[in-house]
């Protein structure tokens, strides 16, 4: 058992530094859509034991008359990357804990 928490734990303590990369990268000037979403793209090339990842902002905070804007890039099951974008009529991510929480 303690093996198995150890592995996990490695797993754990390496993925969670690609979020703090990305928050640092992301507040050192503004970014165009397509080098945002190279960053996604490359941290998940970078990095297989992740499926997806994110970047998202604030309200009108990417563009002006733009609520939502959130690439979020993930592995197929051919292990190829899509990207899609979150946030709509029907997907309020602000509310979301996954936004909400880290946020707060």
């Amino acid at each position: 058992m303690g093996s198995t928490v150890n592995r996990i734990e490695t797993v754990l303590f390496g993925v969670q530094k690609i979020p703090q990369q990305m928050a640092t990268w992301m507040e050192t000037r503004l970014w165009r859509d397509t080098e945002i979403m190279e960053i996604i793209h490359t941290a998940l090339l970078s990095n297989p034991e992740i499926f997806g990842s994110a970047v998202a902002f604030e309200p009108y905070a990417f563009q002006p008359g733009k609520l939502y804007y959130a690439p979020y890039g993930y592995r197929e099951k051919d292990l190829s990357i899509k990207t899609v974008f979150l946030g709509g009529d029907d997907y309020h991510y602000f509310s979301w804990d996954w936004y909400a929480l880290p946020r707060n």
